[in-house]
């Protein structure tokens, strides 16, 4: 009886200490998977879209020209310019090439979007949708790694009944 005991404790010790080093295994395994993930993925991308604080919403559906600006993060200020490509119904397309940031790892850049001229029967936006694409210019062609929408807000004035 006590042979047999030992038997089961003995049995019962190993798948244990089997189970805890195949544990300790996984474990480091994981924390040097995640480690080397962690290193050698790319910072993670983010952008910031501004308007021109002295621009209202009266001026936007009046027809004059709006001021934007956007800082990229996460990007590497290499050898290979960055541009950004706007596209809207509500204003001229344009590109542009973002320039070095104060910041690491940062790109920046203004400018000025004209609107498209209105019909005389279309009805004033409530909103102006504009798609920011962010691309790599190499040689001939550009290779797209963003993109973007960005909604202004537009309020147009009700006329006063003065």
């Amino acid at each position: 009886m006590m042979v047999l005991f030992n038997r089961s404790l003995l049995c019962v010790v190993g798948r244990l200490s089997t189970a805890l080093f195949c544990l300790m295994v996984m474990a480091s395994v994981g924390a040097a998977s995640s480690s080397s993930s962690s290193t050698s993925s790319p910072a993670k991308r983010w952008v910031q879209f501004d308007l021109n604080e002295e621009e209202s919403a009266a001026d936007i559906l009046s027809g004059k020209p709006i001021t934007l600006s956007m800082t990229l993060g996460g990007i590497n200020q290499g050898t290979t310019p960055v541009v950004a490509i706007l596209e809207s119904v509500h204003f001229q397309s344009q590109t542009f090439t973002l320039e070095a940031d104060e910041t690491p790892m940062a790109l920046k850049g203004t400018v000025t979007l004209d609107p498209m001229p209105p019909s005389r029967t279309s009805v004033p936006p409530k909103v102006a949708r504009i798609q920011v694409t962010f691309a790599r210019a190499r040689q001939d062609k550009l290779e797209r790694f963003m993109r973007r929408v960005v909604y202004v807000t537009l309020d147009p004035q009700e006329p006063s009944s003065e």
